[in-house]
């Protein structure tokens, strides 16, 4: 009896030994197969910000600061707004792209990338000025984009955190988090008449979880709480 339970014991443990070493070869290899279109994307988008939204440029208030979208709109058309997330690595364009898909593979010069974009869904108004705007990220193993969403799941890193900023040609928005939770895809955060009761304009941050979780998402809500108005020549 004992040695039936030494044998089932060391089965036990083999196996679990296996998936252990099934799993960290799986996340190994999506770094891996991520590292190299990481580093590519990571040097245009250094290159993109020196020129566009040079970092050491940043007014002590972000609400204050300038992107040169004139740029923006020569390189690519799609691009609509800037959003600057420091704390979760996001300093970066929004696309728009003509279906709902296709910022997913797809970089701000509408190159391929296993990165893609971050972008909003093709009925939006071109100066997002709608009520509810969800942004979209894939989830990136490197942090990219916006595969550090999730650390808005601690509430500690949620109060020290609280703003993020998106720029448009004719204003900037200060928004403010307010509710971070996970999501089925159908859910009905994703419809455009979405409302949360209140009167404020809204941006929910989206990404998916992992494959494990495929149909869920990790959303994070916003309200615009301050707006500065751009003036035009």
């Amino acid at each position: 009896m004992r040695n039936n339970r030494k044998k089932i014991s060391k089965m036990i443990l083999n196996i679990l030994t296996i998936a252990l070493t099934l799993s960290a070869c799986y996340f190994f290899y999506r770094a891996y197969m991520e590292h190299k279109p990481f580093q590519n994307e990571k040097i245009k988008e250094e290159a993109l910000q020196d020129t566009i939204a040079p970092k050491d440029q940043i007014p002590d208030d972000p609400l204050n600061r300038n992107i040169d979208f004139d740029s923006l709109k020569s390189i690519n058309p799609d691009v609509i707004a800037w959003i600057y997330a420091p704390q979760i690595g996001v300093d970066a364009p929004i696309l728009k792209g003509k279906t709902d898909t296709y910022y997913l593979h797809h970089n701000f010069q509408k190159q391929y990338s296993i990165l893609g974009s971050i972008f909003v869904y093709p009925d939006y108004s071109e100066k997002l000025d709608n009520p509810h705007i969800c942004i979209f990220g894939h989830n990136m193993i490197s942090g990219q984009m916006f595969g550090q969403l999730k650390k808005y799941y601690d509430e500690s890193f949620q109060k020290q955190n609280p703003y993020m900023y998106i720029y448009t040609p004719e204003r900037s928005k200060k928004l403010q988090v307010s509710c971070v939770k996970r999501v089925h895809k159908t859910d009905a955060i994703y419809q455009n008449d979405w409302t949360d009761g209140t009167n404020l304009q809204s941006f929910t941050l989206s990404t998916c979880i992992g494959s494990r979780m495929r149909n869920y998402r990790t959303t994070v809500t916003t309200h615009v709480i301050k707006e500065k108005i751009k003036l035009t020549k």
